[in-house]
């Protein structure tokens, strides 16, 4: 884990380290009112509709991304995907094969970058059934620090990444998939639990997630109604690249990007 990614964790867990006031007995609510856990079982029949599908995934190379690029793969998806790491994208293209993926070095707040790769993913493999945007950073410094030079604008790389970049992207996504340039399909955008819960220090990347979350809820209903695009969200916590979790996740990805299911918000 890089030291970024150590220091969004430690300041994500603040918001965890004061117990909550426990409830009196007269407000504890009896067991069997209390809401249950929701559990996702993708159906075989689910999962085979993939095979042949176009897919194509930002922030690819690493950690959730590689996970769901492997996984679409092994159910016969044609997958698409882009990440500025290019030794490990690269590698992962190789290992699945030219008729499984395709890997692009992008830089995703670079708007001509993504229509480049989107119109040459086009021109490769058709229109895409599935585009899921993954790309993203971890919170850099505190904007808010007192010791902060208040004469420099802050670095706000975080937001252009993981928001300004996801526009991009979702404008991208409709473009191509929405008819006529293509017959529909799904958009699926990675948001983070910063982006549905207060999330003390990470004061540019928590905005920055609540927006991509904001952005499902404004398009979700149109997009499926009038362009048969299918716009989910979902809201992961911090994972590392060997957790069993990075599997679920990409099954939940993997899920959300089937037409017509719905989306979290």
């Amino acid at each position: 884990m890089s030291p970024s990614q150590q220091q969004q964790q430690q300041q994500q867990q603040r918001l965890h380290t004061r117990p909550p006031h426990p409830p009196s007995s007269s407000q504890q609510p009896a067991a069997s009112s209390q809401p249950r856990m929701a559990e996702l079982t993708p159906s075989h029949a689910l999962l085979s509709t993939l095979s042949g599908k176009h897919v194509l995934l930002t922030g690819g190379s690493n950690g959730i991304g590689a996970s769901t690029v492997r996984l679409f793969a092994s159910l016969g998806a044609r997958v698409t995907f882009c990440d500025l790491d290019s030794a490990r994208g690269r590698a992962l293209a190789h290992e699945l094969g030219p008729h499984s993926a395709r890997f692009e070095q992008v830089d995703v707040t670079d708007y001509a970058a993504q229509h480049g790769m989107f119109a040459r993913a086009v021109e490769h493999w058709g229109p895409p059934d599935v585009v899921v945007c993954n790309a993203g950073l971890p919170e850099r410094g505190d904007i808010f620090s007192p010791s902060a030079d208040l004469n420099k604008p802050p670095d706000l790389t975080v937001l252009d990444a993981n928001l300004r970049a996801a526009l991009y992207t979702a404008r991208l996504a409709l473009g191509f998939m929405r008819p006529p340039a293509g017959a529909g399909g799904a958009l699926v955008l990675v948001s983070s639990v910063a982006g549905i819960l207060e999330s003390p220090g990470l004061w540019v990347y928590g905005p920055s997630k609540h927006g991509v979350v904001g952005m499902m809820r404004g398009l979700r209903s149109v997009a499926l109604t009038e362009w048969g695009v299918a716009v989910n969200c979902i809201c992961p916590w911090m994972t590392s690249e060997s957790a069993a979790s990075v599997s679920f996740l990409s099954l939940l990805l993997l899920f959300f990007a089937k037409r017509g299911s719905r989306g979290c918000g």
